[in-house]
Order: structure tokens, then sequence, then C-alpha cells
């Protein structure tokens, strides 16, 4: 829909559009839907038998560490493009352009864990 077309209507009573908007939409059909596709079998888990050797951890075991107060590097290392577009970062992440791995792997603990994480699940985490 033209994002102006309510105006013919509804002048810049916003509210009133979305009221009537609401009203238009079958409830009953959205519910039904709802309850179909909440009934759909998840698809299978991502095996990638090339990746087996790598130490992995999940979300949990990172929240268990940081609640336990084990000290641990978070790289978020979602490429820049990626990382410019949804700022939002991980608490107690620090950013680091994958594209430049080799220059800061030197600043990185020897001593305290490493969980490198990114948009793409094995693009670069």
């Amino acid at each position: 829909m033209y994002e102006h077309a309510y105006h013919l209507d509804f002048g810049a009573n916003a509210v009133s559009y979305v009221a009537t908007f609401m009203r238009n939409i079958d409830w009953k059909a959205v519910q039904g839907r709802y309850e179909d596709a909440f009934g759909v079998m998840p698809p299978r888990p991502l095996v990638q038998e090339q990746f087996a050797d790598v130490p992995s951890v999940t979300a949990e075991e990172v929240q268990a560490m940081l609640d336990a107060g084990t000290p641990v590097q978070i790289i978020d290392t979602r490429p820049r493009h990626s990382s410019s577009r949804s700022p939002d970062m991980m608490e107690a992440a620090v950013w680091r352009d994958p594209d430049r791995v080799e220059e800061w792997m030197g600043e990185l603990s020897k001593t305290e864990p490493v969980v490198a994480f990114c948009v793409y699940g094995f693009h670069v985490g």
C-alpha cells in the first residue's frame, strides 16, 4: 500500500487508520495459521563435518561462565557491513574486524577463554 494512501480517508488521524486496519484482520485465520506453523517440525540441525574438531560453546554455556564470574573474552566478529547495520552488541563483547584478525589476535589474553561470534554462524565465528 502506498504509504500515504490512508490520508485520503483518515487525514492526519493515524490512530483511526490503525484501528480500522486492525478491525479488518481476520484474527481467527491468523490464529489458525499460527497454530499450523507452531505444529511444524523444526529443521534438522546443521551438521558440518569439516568443523567437527573446532571447539564450540553454546550461548547457555557462555552465560553460565559469565554468571560464575569466569573471565571470558567475548569477541564480536561480525563483518563491518553487518555490525554497522545493527550496532547493538552483546554485553561484555568487543567488536573486532574479522578481516584484520592478524592485527588484534596478539592483544587477546592467552589464559582466559575466547568466545568469538558472528552473524553467519560458520562464516567467521
